[in-house]
């Protein structure tokens, strides 16, 4: 039997995708924790950056 979680914790902004699937979980709270802006590091692909600023700004709403 699937019992709802009380809390829910996401590390950083690309599980963010998810927030939209996590909000139909009633009386649940949701914690971001976005550890930094990733979408401005080098390391990342054109693809990835606009991704992970897709996701950031799912995190902010």
């Amino acid at each position: 039997m699937f019992t709802k979680p009380n809390v829910i914790v996401v590390l950083g902004v690309s599980g963010c995708l998810f927030l939209p699937f996590y909000k139909l979980l009633p009386n649940s709270k949701v914690i971001v924790n976005v550890d930094g802006i990733e979408w401005k590091r080098d390391k990342w692909s054109g693809f990835a950056k606009r991704f992970l600023k897709f996701s950031e700004a799912m995190a902010v709403r």
